[in-house]
């Protein structure tokens, strides 16, 4: 043959060629195997919660200020002309309903009280006088006249008794005198204002920067957190009592709202401010 003449060097070459590929081989598949019994780490399952969709509502929160005002305050006015003669009270005391606070001075009034009642007196005995000579003496129009000229003297009796009890000026609730503007021996004119009462027992709280946005926002019922500025570890809970249905006057367009404060910390005070938080549903 061909190859059996070749030199014995020629030989080897193949023979060392095949060899480096199988060992090649050998190397490839011993990896191989290697690799394939490797552990391989699975991640841990996930939890996955499930639960019927439903429409809920969001709560969210709407925050503005206000002032701690009285439940309800009055300002009394003279309703006649006199010279104040009583005045027993001063601001801060505590007074009961239809206690006499201020009291004019009634001498003049009085006297023509008296006038008037001996005036109707008067006229009631010459009426009756000519509905007894009626037969005899007394004519229809005299009685007449006689029966009108008693009804105008009862009616002067009772307009001069209304004026008489209007001297003394009374507190129409139980609160606190709040304010005095007049002083004792001081002649007022009618209409004059003279004492403020407040009912301190049942303070609210009124908004006072509450634009038309967020005041359409809110529903008489809503609940609300209420702090203070005066009492900065005092916190109570609200409920919006009252929307005002006009916008309040001045600057800005900020409609009044009114919370009920279900419990009254003893230090607050008429004009403190407050800060409240209404929690609204959407």
């Amino acid at each position: 043959m061909i190859i059996s003449n070749l030199p014995a060097r020629f030989l080897l070459i193949p023979l060392l060629i095949l060899s480096g590929l199988v060992t090649g081989a050998c190397d490839k598949t011993g990896d191989a195997g290697k690799t394939g019994s490797r552990e391989v780490k699975q991640a841990p399952p996930h939890v996955v919660e499930t639960t019927r969709a439903s429409i809920q509502s969001v709560q969210s929160k709407l925050t503005t200020s206000g002032t701690i005002e009285a439940g309800t305050r009055v300002r009394l006015y003279n309703e006649v002309s006199g010279k104040i003669r009583y005045l027993p009270y001063h601001e801060g005391d505590a007074v009961a309903a239809h206690t006499i606070v201020i009291g004019l001075d009634d001498d003049v009034i009085q006297a023509e009280l008296d006038k008037a009642t001996a005036s109707r007196e008067q006229a009631k005995i010459d009426y009756d006088r000519l509905m007894k000579l009626k037969k005899q003496l007394a004519s229809d129009e005299e009685i007449a006249r006689a029966h009108t000229a008693y009804d105008i003297a009862v009616s002067a009796e009772k307009l001069q008794q209304t004026r008489l009890n209007k001297t003394a000026i009374k507190a129409p609730f139980d609160g606190v005198i709040s304010a005095v503007y007049v002083n004792p021996s001081e002649w007022v004119a009618p209409g004059s204002p003279v004492i403020l009462i407040a009912d301190l027992e049942h303070l609210q709280v009124e908004t006072t920067d509450l634009n038309e946005i967020d005041a359409a926002r809110i529903v008489v019922g809503d609940k609300a957190i209420i702090s203070f500025d005066a009492l900065p570890d005092v916190v109570v809970e609200g409920t919006v009592v009252s929307i005002a249905p006009k916008a309040a006057e001045g600057s800005g367009v900020n409609y009044p709202v009114i919370l009920e404060l279900n419990e009254i910390p003893i230090e607050l005070r008429w004009g403190m401010t407050a800060f409240v938080d209404i929690e609204l549903e959407e």
